[in-house]
């Protein structure tokens, strides 16, 4: 059975041979990036005209987020009357399981939602880096 007394040697033994091979491809990674063209503007911007039947695919995204919203609808429906029965009847768990659901209904709500903003967003920081 090996110890903390048995390992010492061999960890302090490798030691210089595990850091030599470290140090190594950090230099040749700082050489690569130094000397690496400069970045330019590729001049690639999103259009509304680039993918035949962008349209369609805008009406089936816009259709899955009214689903998503009638899923999250019905979630905390059903949420809340677990919590309404599980504290009606005493069962803590039930009524624990239920506000939960509708927490989790909420944020869901939230972010289909706000999907939308949140890609335009982050798209819109993503353009100005």
């Amino acid at each position: 059975m090996l110890s903390a007394r048995h390992l010492k040697p061999i960890a302090l033994a490798l030691k210089p041979v595990v850091l030599a091979s470290v140090a190594k491809p950090l230099t040749l990674a700082a050489g690569v990036a130094g000397s690496a063209l400069p970045a330019g503007d590729p001049g690639i911007n999103p259009n509304n005209n680039g993918i035949p039947g962008l349209s369609t695919l805008q009406s089936i995204v816009g259709g899955l987020l009214t689903a998503g919203l009638i899923a999250c609808v019905a979630g905390i429906v059903i949420a809340a009357i677990c919590w309404a029965l599980g504290s009606h009847n005493g069962n803590s768990r039930l009524a624990m399981s239920g506000r939960s659901g509708v927490l989790v209904g909420l944020a869901a709500a939230l972010i289909v939602g706000g999907a939308d903003a949140l890609v335009t967003f982050f798209s819109n920081t993503g353009a100005t880096l």
